[in-house]
């Protein structure tokens, strides 16, 4: 389900498919972190958002 997510920000935004992933997986790092409900919604109902958004926060040195 998160792999159809990286594909939909990719055509939307024309974007390759690691930049997209990166970009999602950044986004949702810094809603969890300001204890965004969207971002609650989106870890409990798609499987491999949490684990990304955290991997994504590591790798800039952002709260994971």
């Amino acid at each position: 389900m998160y792999d159809n997510l990286i594909q939909h920000v990719e055509t939307q935004a024309g974007l390759s498919p690691m930049d997209a992933r990166a970009a999602l997986s950044l986004i949702l790092n810094a809603a969890d972190r300001q204890g965004s409900p969207f971002a609650r919604a989106v870890f409990t109902r798609v499987p491999g958002a949490r684990g990304a958004s955290a991997i994504a926060g590591s790798d800039i040195g952002a709260a994971t």
